[in-house]
């Protein structure tokens, strides 16, 4: 049988409970039953194991409820911006099981008791919270995504940028926020109808699909607003991505017969370390650019013979 590769991330300081996990991972590797092929990484603090994790990949999280550097809800507090993305089973004692339950209840997968764990309660635990991980995350992704374009849409923005502007602000990184606005969209509706208004948002979202990476967030937020957090993208990256979304737009303007002339304002932000505190304020001051580049563009026209 082709066994499945998954990277478990054990967070333990005990030695005889890191050996005793290791053994029956061990034993479950060799098992040919198994559909899994476990490959085990060991780390003894909270902080040890974020910092691998900003690196690494990992399929489950072990996490012990007892570390030298955070005890009980605190562990599950670190792993905040994670908690949806991996799936996190508990390692407790017999005298934490109201703790750990508590601790479902806040997004953790499953709990373990240590003095109970067999091989076969440890395969079917990781096995069901990846499962339901899985369904969990189709459900949440229903939730956040822009039913016509398939970007996200406001709370998907705002979710995924909580998250990855604490992972930019802890390796100091670059943020750069694009604001973009369908210029004359009123006019699209009231000219040729509400379904070429629709075509116009989609061609949008392609465009705008098209000219960033995969890795940045693009978002709907608004009839015919969108918003672009491109992740680790220095101020001097600007210009660039300005002009591939223009030549991206002019490219498309080409190839496509419409019954309307499909236009972009935008306004930029750069920001070092932002926290997601600072979202809004960062949106606001992009969406004011962005009107002023709309308001030039208006008076460019208005000033041609």
């Amino acid at each position: 049988m082709m066994k499945h590769n998954l990277q478990i991330l054990l967070i333990e300081d005990n030695p005889d409970d890191i050996h005793y996990m290791l053994e029956l991972f061990s034993i479950l590797n060799n098992e040919a039953l198994n559909e899994y092929q476990f490959k085990v990484i060991t780390k003894g603090t909270i902080s040890d194991s974020l910092d691998y994790l900003v690196e690494n990949h990992v399929d489950v999280i072990l996490l012990d409820l007892a570390l030298p550097d955070n005890r009980g809800i605190e562990c599950l507090e670190k792993f905040e911006e994670i908690i949806f993305e991996i799936p996190i089973i508990v390692l407790t004692g017999l005298n934490d099981q109201a703790l750990a339950k508590k601790m479902v209840r806040s997004g953790v997968e499953d709990f373990l008791i240590k003095d109970t764990i067999s091989k076969e309660l440890l395969l079917r635990t990781i096995r069901f919270s990846i499962e339901r991980h899985k369904m969990l995350f189709m459900l949440k992704q229903l939730a956040v995504m822009d039913d016509l374009t398939g970007l996200y849409n406001r709370r998907g923005f705002y979710t995924l940028a909580h998250h990855h502007c604490k992972l930019a602000k802890r390796r100091e990184a670059n943020v750069l926020i694009f604001y973009i606005d369908i210029d004359k969209m009123k006019q699209i509706n009231d000219n040729h109808g509400h379904k070429e208004g629709d075509i116009a948002i989609v061609d949008t979202a392609n465009i705008l699909k098209e000219s960033f990476r995969d890795t940045d967030i693009i978002a709907r937020i608004g009839g015919d607003e969108f918003v672009v957090l491109a992740i680790e993208a220095h101020a001097n990256h600007r210009n660039m991505l300005l002009t591939r979304l223009e030549d991206t737009l002019l490219q498309y303007q080409k190839n496509n017969n419409r019954l309307f002339q499909l236009s972009l304002s935008y306004g930029v932000e750069h920001y070092i370390n932002v926290t997601h505190t600072q979202i809004d304020e960062i949106l606001e001051n992009a969406d004011n650019k962005m009107y002023e580049h709309k308001r030039k563009k208006k008076m460019a026209e208005e000033r041609k013979p």
